[in-house]
């Protein structure tokens, strides 16, 4: 329900700011929709109130289907009305029209009005009811708990009674705020967890010698086994015959601390205190503490305030404090000095042992013929211990009730080829409760960009610029005009609270930017359940009896995505009327898919969103009456131009083409489409004079790739915003070299050339001159394939001057010459972070530490002829890849990953260095094999 809120909360938003360009329309037409607007926000105080009330009695009081499809209807009918008086607008005939559109606008907002008021009404007749049993908003996020605090003393390893003890605050494991019941039990892990790839790690930490109080964080993904990571650490025998005094604490959502703080006064003291002032209580733990080496762990830390009151209580002599978390802003938060340890789960080994112990009481007692599929098994679980008990008990009731070995090795393969749908078979629902707690920690506008990640299939590696592209279009990102951030900001910072919260993991960064991420099996499993609960979307498979669900279905859900062919469902739905309920038609099929002919008006009327980049189409599809388009990603084999008639798509704000061709004209009128954010494609753009004449587009942030011929001063009178520019072509053939100079929001460039060999050669100074105009805006700067006119010892020194360039990117020879020597004075770069030369004949490379004053991040790839990397290329140096080298540049950096390691445990903030040696360097001198970074913008 909390759902249909956020919809109705966001559709009066929008009408807000939309009906402001349409005050001049007829008094009519304005009443009719202040009535509208007034009941729906008799609907919106119904639904947030009803948000409150326990799910299991929600469906005594309210149809959410009914209030679910009344907001779209009022939804799609005003967001089209209005879109049609953006079109009249463009077309210049508006003003002609007015009266008529004014009276057809409140004809059918009075219908709207009728159609809805009933039911709003027969709601409003349910609220006080509603009001009377539901906790007021003050109080119901402080719902009280008996707390019984039960003492357990271990006598594990020789320790005795006095040295070693637990807390287990009962009934606030992880709470149902609703309920006030606990929501779930972690499973019991330790019985049969075996050994964590990382334990060493953490004891050494923990043996360090302490001369304040130290605090490791452990964080990690739910299910990945963060308390028993910790439970393993805290009895393992090295640890115990460490610390005397060891006390574990479960802190959860309502931590108390007084209990807390009573459990570790009773057991540091000798003589037993009874102190119910707070404050005399904390004075007494500190002062029992004082100078001892004592090891706490606080599991499950939500909040950093819950370590914040016992951080000021400890004493900050030698203590140590090992935390597990959730949330990386908390593990980050306790301890500003240390990175936190991130749990990548169990190896292939561990994780095939620990399900065979979930089936068998020993390893060994598994048959022969079982193994294989059993490791086969145990790798589709991730090493995440969850899904492996999970499945595990699932594979133990195969093996109970099939008889023979054979016939258990065929259903364990069935289970192996399907593990994401066996994991709906979990009786216990562990999976699902263990997500669903972090799940309600989100922010409702955070939720549904949570689900919508469970859109992209299995492996799927998620361009964040797409992902937060499709939350801004499906109208999940709200602006408001007192916002200092921009949408893309905005969607930015919700997709890292995701990932701070290890419900998405970031799989590709360029510097602290995260460029791709990926949702693990069972949190892409978790979001499509949700998300078909929800109505949020529908994912379509194919099946041996057909599609999954019937196409006679699908059209109930307004967001489609595709992992199978589609052709079947754009050839039938334009027969069925209920199509036109369809906002968004997504296809991520892993095959390419050619289709003769696609007529999309035809089957989605009010279509927000077509992303179809692995449906190759023969051209640009008629969408000119899709004029609430906000979002086309595209694969068009042979497109040579963008038509005139996309320009009527006033709402479009993201237009991604991809083609097999080099250039594509546009004969579009851009300056109409007053809402574009970003106009993408790998080909050289070549724009229409003629079509963009008046207007400037002052929403468009990104435009890649223009051709050079394109480039010329008035495109920054047209395009005054822009944030990222993508050239590609002869740049030579630039007319006007001091065209970059004029905008002022510039951020990310990216210069390609394309070099014709059958040209004249072009004048050398040319690309210097293009250089010198560079905005000193400029945070992050790609040239590739430019040697021929840019050379290492000259032009290096005009990009140092640029005092806020952060990332350069060096491709494809973009400079010429064997050497490099950096002047000490002259070639400082004072803010450039990442720095990556690739395919370079660079032979010799010399400078110094102050030449990259803030160099985090280097990368040298494909430079055969390079013979060392300078010894010290920056003191802030943390990461170091190389890949495509000789031998001497792999034992100088193998000399640098000496020097930075050494540098940084001198450090009082530890960041550790990362030496990456690809693939392609000597075998023999590999230390480390990983994935390449991102390299595009």
């Amino acid at each position: 329900m909390a759902a249909e809120a956020e919809s109705v909360t966001f559709l009066l938003e929008t009408l807000k700011e939309q009906w402001r360009s349409y005050k001049n329309l007829k008094a009519g037409a304005h009443h009719e929709f202040r009535q509208l607007k007034s009941a729906l926000a008799d609907l919106q105080e119904f639904l947030k109130q009803t948000a409150m009330v326990p799910e299991q009695e929600q469906s005594g009081y309210f149809s959410e289907n009914e209030i679910r499809d009344a907001v779209y209807e009022v939804e799609d009918s005003i967001e089209f009305w209005l879109t049609k008086m953006d079109v009249a607008k463009n077309k210049g005939w508006f003003n002609r029209i007015k009266d008529i559109f004014s009276t057809e606008m409140e004809q059918e907002i009075k219908l709207l009005r009728q159609q809805i008021q009933p039911k709003v009404d027969l709601i409003k007749q349910k609220n006080f009811e509603i009001k009377q049993n539901i906790i007021r908003p003050s109080t119901s996020l402080q719902v009280q708990i008996p707390v019984e605090v039960n003492m357990v003393h271990e006598e594990k390893h020789g320790v005795g009674a006095d040295d070693s003890c637990e807390v287990q605050v009962q009934g606030i494991i992880e709470t149902d705020q609703s309920s006030g019941q606990p929501s779930w039990e972690q499973p019991d892990m330790e019985k049969n967890i075996v050994n964590f790839p990382d334990e060493g790690i953490i004891i050494n930490k923990l043996m360090d010698p302490k001369d304040r109080l130290d605090v490791i964080s452990i964080t990690g993904m739910p299910g990945i086994g963060k308390t028993t990571f910790a439970r393993k650490i805290y009895e393992h025998k090295v640890v115990v015959n460490k610390f005397k005094f060891r006390f574990w604490i479960h802190v959860s959502e309502n931590f108390n601390r007084m209990e807390a703080l009573r459990y570790i006064l009773k057991e540091v003291t000798v003589k037993a205190m009874v102190l119910n002032n707070e404050r005399d209580l904390i004075r007494a733990v500190n002062v029992s503490l004082k100078n001892k080496d004592f090891l706490l762990v606080m599991d499950n830390v939500w909040r950093i305030e819950d370590w914040e009151i016992i951080k000021v209580i400890l004493p900050n002599d030698k203590g140590t404090v090992l935390l597990t978390t959730r949330d990386t802003d908390v593990a980050k938060g306790a301890n500003i000095y240390r990175m936190p340890h991130y749990l990548h789960g169990l190896s292939q080994r561990a994780s095939f042992e620990l399900l065979i112990l979930q089936v068998f009481d020993i390893v060994g007692d598994c048959d022969t013929e079982l193994k294989e599929v059993g490791n086969d098994i145990a790798t589709r679980c991730r090493g995440v211990p969850l899904i492996i008990l999970v499945i595990g008990g699932i594979l133990k009731r195969i093996f109970a009730k099939t008889q023979g070995v054979l016939a258990v090795k065929k259903e364990w393969t069935k289970v192996s080829t399907t593990v994401n749908e066996f994991l709906e078979k979990d009786d216990k629902k562990l999976i699902s409760r263990a997500l669903e707690i972090s799940y309600k920690k989100l922010g409702h506008d955070q939720r549904a960009c949570f689900l919508y990640s469970g859109l992209f299939p299995v492996n799927h590696e998620i361009p964040v610029s797409t992902l937060t592209q499709l939350w801004i279009a499906e109208g999940f990102i709200k602006w408001k005009e007192e916002d200092n951030e921009s949408l893309e900001e905005k969607a930015y910072n919700i997709l890292i609270i995701l990932i701070n919260m290890n419900l998405l993991m970031a799989t590709k960064r360029n510097l602290d930017q995260v460029k791709t991420c990926w949702a693990h099996d069972m949190v892409r499993e978790f979001c499509r359940r949700k998300a078909m609960e929800e109505k949020l979307f529908r994912v379509i498979h194919r099946s041996i009896g057909g599609p999954d669900p019937p196409f006679a279905k699908a059209p109930e859900f307004r967001r489609l995505c595709f992992d199978s062919d589609p052709t079947d469902f754009l050839t039938k739905c334009p027969k069925d009327p209920t199509a036109k309920h369809v906002r968004s038609f997504l296809c991520f099929y892993k095959e390419s898919v050619k289709l003769q002919s696609v007529t999309f008006p035809d089957v989605c009327n009010y279509l927000r969103v077509l992303n179809c980049r692995s449906t190759i189409l023969p051209s640009f599809p008629e969408v000119k009456k899709l004029i609430l388009l906000k979002h086309i990603t595209l694969f068009i084999e042979n497109l040579k131009v963008l038509p005139e008639d996309i320009s009527q798509l006033v709402n479009l704000q993201t237009l991604i083409v991809e083609t097999k061709l080099e250039t594509i004209t546009i004969k579009a009128n851009i300056s109409k489409m007053i809402r574009m954010r970003c106009l993408k494609t790998k080909a050289a753009i070549f724009l229409d004079d003629k079509k963009w004449k008046v207007k400037a587009c002052h929403n468009l942030q990104t435009f890649s790739r223009l051709s050079p011929k394109s480039c010329t001063r008035l495109l920054s009178k047209r395009a005054p915003n822009l944030k990222t520019l993508g050239v590609r072509g002869k740049l030579t053939s630039i007319v006007e070299a001091t065209f970059l100079k004029y905008f002022n929001h510039l951020e990310n460039l990216k210069l390609n050339n394309v070099r014709d060999d059958q040209s004249i050669p072009s004048s050398p100074l040319f690309l210097s001159e293009l250089v010198r105009f560079l905005p000193q805006t400029l945070k992050s700067l790609t040239l590739a394939n430019t040697g021929t006119d840019l050379k290492w010892d000259v032009h290096m020194r005009l990009l140092a001057g640029m005092e806020n360039l952060t990332v350069l990117k060096l491709k494809g020879n973009a400079l010429t010459g064997e050497e490099w020597i950096a002047d000490e004075t002259g070639d400082v770069f004072p803010s450039l972070e990442f720095l990556l030369v690739e395919k370079s004949g660079l032979v010799k490379w010399t400078a110094s530490e102050s030449n990259f004053p803030t160099l985090r991040s280097l990368v040298i790839k494909s430079c055969q002829e390079l013979s060392i990397i300078p010894e010290s290329p920056s003191e802030q140096l943390e990461s170091l890849e190389i890949d495509l080298v000789n031998k001497s540049v792999v034992e100088s950096a193998k000399r640098i990953e000496e020097i930075q390691t050494k540098r940084h445990q001198n450090r009082k903030r530890e960041i550790p260095f990362k030496l990456t040696i690809g693939p392609g360097c000597d075998l023999d001198l590999i230390s480390e094999t990983i994935n390449p970074k991102d390299d595009e913008l």
